[in-house]
């Protein structure tokens, strides 16, 4: 209202209307630090360049699973942080408000391109191993997972190979290693089956010594020598054994004379000790052929 005086002391009043004053709309954006995120990992999503308004701000979150601040809304929930137990596309929504104003912003992921951030399983990486490089028929070879991880970490486990291998409840948590008593000869291979998460991998299992087979072989004892001749009436001759725990000879060979026990099919060609000086053939009083064992 404007009051108008003339010259004379009247006075008049007149309406001028009315002249509306607000704060300028809030401003801004808001964004997540990553594009893609693996289960578990930790996301952040924070306001960007926010103006407007009265200059204060107090700030509330939305979004995938349950996304908020706590505390919210608060000056302090410029940012929130949700580390994501799920797969799939996560959004976000910021509200800011000023001088009882409110504005709301849909975010984007780091790269300004999609407005969620993708969250997906690790892949499962690892590998698997025998506790042994070669092994006796009838031997117990352990096959083992080694250094699983990735998936959302929680694993079940299952076992493929050679002579129908697999663990006894697989796929379970408890399959993680598996045994195998071998009865056959020959080159034995493992691959072990990772799941987690509904995802899973393949891992073809290396021996002790990272090669790709376990060879399991016969043990044998050998008689050294095997045909040789003892003069009659008397005559000597020592004889050893050779143990090869594998049969091939990839082990360490042991001489086990001392430990055999020996025989003679037939003493009066000739005999052998079997107690001080073991394997010790003496000629007997008769010629011909004899079967010297040792076992």
């Amino acid at each position: 209202v404007v009051t108008i005086t003339s010259s004379d002391g009247q006075t008049q009043d007149r309406n001028c209307g009315n002249v509306s004053i607000s704060y300028p709309a809030i401003t801004g954006s808001c964004k997540a630090n990553k594009d893609t995120a693996f289960l578990n990992e930790n996301v952040s999503w924070s306001a960007q360049n926010i103006g407007g308004g009265n200059g204060s701000y107090t700030y509330s979150w939305t979004g995938t699973n349950s996304l908020s601040c706590s505390g919210q809304p608060s000056a302090n929930c410029s940012s929130a942080v949700k580390a994501y137990s799920t797969e799939g596309n996560k959004s976000a929504t910021l509200t800011v408000t000023s001088a009882g104003t409110s504005q709301n912003f849909q975010c984007t992921n780091s790269s300004g391109n999609s407005t969620s951030v993708s969250v997906n399983t690790p892949a499962i990486t690892g590998s698997c191993n025998a506790d042994k490089t070669t092994a006796t028929k009838g031997e117990t070879v352990t096959w083992r997972a080694v250094n699983i991880g990735g998936g959302n970490g929680t694993y079940s486990y299952s076992w493929s190979g050679t002579n129908n291998l697999s663990c006894s409840d697989q796929p379970s948590a408890g399959c993680n290693s598996v045994a195998k008593t071998y009865s056959s000869n020959g080159d034995k291979s493992a691959t072990l089956t990772v799941t987690s998460s509904g995802s899973t991998n393949n891992f073809s299992c290396a021996n002790a010594s990272g090669g790709s087979r376990v060879a399991v072989y016969d043990p044998t004892l050998t008689v050294n020598s095997s045909s040789n001749s003892v003069q009659a009436d008397g005559g000597t001759l020592q004889l050893q054994t050779i143990y090869d725990p594998d049969g091939s000879g990839p082990r360490t060979t042991a001489d086990v004379t001392t430990s055999s026990g020996w025989s003679s099919n037939d003493t009066d060609k000739a005999t052998v000790n079997n107690t001080n000086q073991k394997g010790l053939i003496t000629g007997g009083n008769e010629t011909g052929n004899v079967t010297i064992s040792a076992s």
